[in-house]
């Protein structure tokens, strides 16, 4: 509760200095209530009712809430650059990367150099060994795996992944007590998206709120 009350007077000592001022325009309310509604499948006027007696609230009330938060996105715009969220993003971008690959996993190496050997000189179909010599799950899904982050594929796996180009196999190596063969399908480098760039402004304000309050903290433990 304290914390809540810290933030709102953060947030209205804000809109204050960096020039966030309160929302009349009527269009603007209009716009957010619509969104809200449909957000929310409420643009029904018979169910847009029920729920303001169900959650015990009005419809000038809804739109004071909605009002705020946009005033609040206001001032997160204000305070989180484009250039702060680019930055974020290229150094983790490599993190992000997304990779599909295909594996064949056998428990025995003279196996896996037989299935090497058939797919690299004989030109058998990878996915139609997968089938009949793999013993994971990827088995049934002619060795493909879900596409995955790279950053969280083992690191034995993703040394060999990095080395292939898409439509390439690695020679059989050792994960543990199984051989693996692995074919890479795509490593796909990620994009600065409307929803990823919202999701790192996000996590950025919320760092910015907590560096507010924790400042505003320590200057009242200096004055007492």
């Amino acid at each position: 509760m304290v914390k809540e009350l810290a933030k709102g007077l953060l947030f209205e000592r804000s809109f204050e200095k960096y020039n966030v001022p309160a929302i009349e325009e009527e269009k603007t309310k209009g716009e957010l209530l619509d969104h809200f509604l449909k957000a929310s499948n409420l643009s029904d006027p018979a169910k847009f009712k029920l729920f303001l007696e169900k959650t015990k609230q009005d419809r000038e009330g809804i739109i004071a809430s909605l009002l705020y938060r946009e005033r609040i996105e206001r001032l997160k715009n204000k305070v989180i650059s484009s250039e702060q969220i680019k930055e974020v993003f290229a150094l983790n971008k490599a993190r992000l990367q997304k990779v599909s690959f295909a594996a064949i996993r056998v428990d025995s190496e003279g196996l896996a150099k037989e299935i090497y050997h058939r797919i690299k000189d004989d030109k058998e179909e990878f996915g139609q060994l997968a089938k009949e010599f793999s013993l994971g799950p990827e088995a049934s899904s002619a060795g493909l795996l879900p596409p995955q982050e790279l950053s969280k594929v083992r690191p034995e796996i993703k040394n060999h992944l990095l080395l292939l180009k898409p439509g390439e196999i690695s020679e059989p190596f050792k994960v543990g007590s199984s051989v693996l063969i692995i074919k890479l399908i795509e490593l796909e480098s990620p994009s600065l998206t409307p929803q990823l760039a919202k999701s790192i402004s996000d996590d950025l304000f919320q760092r910015w709120i907590d560096a507010e309050l924790l400042a505003a903290e320590a200057q009242l433990i200096e004055v007492e």
